[in-house]
């Protein structure tokens, strides 16, 4: 399936689906955990940016030079103006919360395309099962990876803010 084709495609339901090499692949509902870390990083993220910097939470975003993948992050982050158009573009930061049925996926398949995109500065890949973050970072030299635990905070260069681990994982078992 084209992009296009998808974009108007409507199977009539309330699932989500993304697009991955003209393959219509469906997104499984999250467990708890998933939705509270992603909605922990949500406000996390959102009330530290400044405008015109905004989250979304699982917008659409389409790789560079991609005419059939729509990928959908758990949370992104944007500096470009919101405009009425079904995916979101100039995104600086995504964030996937990584469960043991979506790692192989989110680390494999989704990372290596959003690395492709020149906007994007910052992927964070949020573990469920421990307090656990690794952000990819774009620098000169091209990405690097850190592990931050509990205790730390990420440093979001690129949005001039920090991201303290703790505040995403409180309250989650």
């Amino acid at each position: 399936m084209s992009l296009a084709a998808f974009l108007e495609w409507d199977d009539g339901s309330d699932a989500r689906y993304e697009l991955v090499d003209g393959q219509i692949v469906a997104i499984a509902p999250g467990s708890q955990v998933h939705a509270a870390l992603a909605g922990a990083l949500t406000v996390a993220l959102g009330t530290r940016l400044k405008p015109p910097c905004r989250v979304f939470g699982k917008g659409g975003v389409v790789p560079d030079a991609a005419d059939d993948t729509v990928l959908v992050p758990d949370v992104l982050v944007s500096c470009a103006p919101v405009e009425r158009k079904p995916m979101v573009e100039g995104a600086v930061l995504i964030a996937e919360v990584m469960s043991p049925s979506t790692r192989k996926h989110d680390r494999g398949e989704k990372v290596p395309r959003y690395q492709e995109m020149p906007s994007v500065r910052h992927i964070l890949l949020v573990d469920q099962e421990r307090r656990r973050i690794d952000h990819l970072r774009r620098t000169e030299r091209g990405w690097e990876q850190t592990a931050h635990l509990a205790g730390a905070a990420v440093p979001l260069d690129a949005l001039g803010i920090e991201l303290p681990v703790d505040e995403i994982y409180a309250g989650i078992a």
